[in-house]
């Protein structure tokens, strides 16, 4: 159980940063325009939850689809890059690989 979370801690971090950063943008990208919109709109408590968890169902969906990458790279890649002394330069390469294909593809 405890290489499990050392796995977690180390491996997946990448991963795991890229999902609650980008549901963090996309919550407010959604929650800026519902309050910028919010006086065009007839809205009750039940449409805004249901603005809000549909989107994070899309939101789900594309994340899935732009973090294959990163899956793949966390699966085929070996523990010892992530022990090493240039597991910075690894995590940073990773980064902007994911950054150029979620953005720029």
């Amino acid at each position: 159980m405890h290489w499990i979370s050392l796995a977690i801690r180390r491996k997946y971090l990448p991963l795991a940063l890229f999902v609650l950063i980008a549901l963090g943008i996309f919550l407010l990208t959604r929650l800026f325009l519902l309050f910028y919109s919010y006086g065009d709109l007839d809205l009750s408590f039940r449409k805004i939850a249901g603005i809000i968890f549909i989107g994070f169902f899309y939101d789900l969906c594309f994340i899935a689809y732009a973090s294959i990458p990163l899956i793949l790279i966390c699966w085929l890649t070996t523990d010892k890059i992530y022990r090493s002394p240039f597991k910075w330069a690894a995590l940073g390469i990773q980064a902007a690989l994911i950054i150029a294909i979620a953005f720029f593809n």
